[in-house]
């Protein structure tokens, strides 16, 4: 039986990711292209996609080229909803952010602690512990979700019904020197 709309996996169904800050997560790392994590992620397949082209119909035809996806489409983000994570591309198709559904994504842990569906309260009272005790920025966006360019880490959001569970979402360094403007805007509508 499936998950419903609002239904959480328990951690034990979650995959386990580790997360390396700035560098990857799991088996994805800053970088890599279309092609590469459409491969790591293999098993799970693309659910949604969205190009930076005007025709994007097919972003299932990949070339041979380990690299490039065929014309018209260009991969500004792809969704694995059975994983519960969804990729974002830069400018040159290169991966750089990675949102885990607090729902259904992966359990993303840091030095130990999961940071994939939690309650925010808790969650926010270790990430200030941690980048303090070890000398780390730590920010608010404009929404009030802590964030660390040290981390490339911004713990948002996102509804289970009538409460609110932690989203990890990473990124790349280049772009954590600002969470929130660097965050695409497709993840700012995810809520």
């Amino acid at each position: 039986m499936g998950l419903g709309p609002w239904d959480v996996k328990k951690d034990e169904d979650r995959e386990q990711w580790a997360l390396t800050p700035t560098v990857g997560v799991g088996p994805l790392r800053f970088g890599m292209t279309s092609r590469e994590v459409a491969d790591a992620l293999a098993p799970h397949a693309i659910s949604a996609a969205k190009g930076s082209s005007i025709d994007n119909s097919d972003p299932w035809s990949l070339t041979t080229s380990e690299d490039q996806w065929s014309p018209p489409f260009r991969p500004r983000w792809f969704q694995f909803s059975t994983l519960g994570v969804t990729t974002h591309y830069s400018d040159i198709y290169c991966l750089e952010v990675v949102a885990v559904d607090a729902l259904t994504g992966p359990q993303v842990l840091l030095d130990g602690v999961p940071l994939t569906g939690r309650v925010p309260s808790e969650l926010e009272r270790w990430i200030c512990d941690h980048t303090e005790a070890k000398g780390l920025d730590l920010r608010y966006t404009y929404d009030a979700n802590p964030a660390s360019m040290d981390l490339g880490l911004t713990v948002r959001v996102q509804r289970a019904g009538d409460v609110v569970l932690t989203r990890p979402v990473l990124t790349v360094r280049e772009l954590a020197r600002d969470a929130w403007e660097c965050l695409p805007a497709d993840e700012l509508h995810t809520f």
